[in-house]
């Protein structure tokens, strides 16, 4: 599991941070963990938090507070990889603008780092209206990316359709328990309706 290394417009390579999930390392992706006793109930309802281009994870834990390097909930299960999205705007910046490679990753980072000192510095966390996925959502409109609005729903479902499971064991960590509640609730209806 590692991000591709792009050829930018004068050939030369971008070097990326790989994925490592041994380190907790996903550099450019959107990250999803469950949510104990929520998530067992609602499996697709998760936190999740926005990587840098060296992997870091930022999430957003509470009212002017987003955490670094260890997300609210546990390390994630799921990751979205943005990377091939990002890479045809880095060099839409060179052609453009005649940025170099490691200006236009900068561009990536200050994105993630602009949207982390504001959200610390005017943000109150909402469960409903202001969360972590308004804080994700504020970081890829920053990074401009796919030149879109990101709200809530949007990034659940592109989560649900483009993430990827980090392993087995995180798979079943983050729904084990609805399918033990699901098997549960079948026994005790199964039960009642035979009696």
């Amino acid at each position: 599991m590692a991000s591709t290394s792009p050829t930018t417009p004068n050939n030369s390579t971008i070097v990326l941070a790989k994925i490592d999930p041994q380190r907790e390392r996903y550099p450019f992706c959107v990250v999803w963990t469950p949510i104990p006793i929520l998530s067992w109930i609602l499996p697709m309802v998760g936190h999740i938090g926005i990587c840098d281009s060296q992997g870091i994870i930022h999430d957003f834990a509470g009212s002017y507070f987003i955490s670094e390097d260890s997300m609210l909930f546990g390390d994630p299960v799921k990751y979205w990889d943005l990377s091939s999205q990002i890479f045809p705007r880095i060099q839409e910046l060179q052609v453009l603008h005649g940025y170099d490679a490691q200006t236009a990753l900068r561009q990536y980072d200050d994105a993630v780092r602009g949207t982390t000192k504001y959200f610390r510095a005017a943000e109150q966390y909402n469960f409903f209206t202001n969360n972590c996925h308004s804080y994700v959502g504020a970081v890829m409109e920053a990074a401009n990316f796919q030149r879109s609005r990101w709200g809530m729903v949007k990034i659940v479902f592109y989560m649900m359709f483009y993430g990827r499971y980090i392993s087995m064991g995180r798979f079943l960590k983050a729904h084990l328990p609805f399918l033990v509640l699901c098997v549960v609730a079948v026994a005790l209806g199964v039960g009642v309706s035979s009696a």
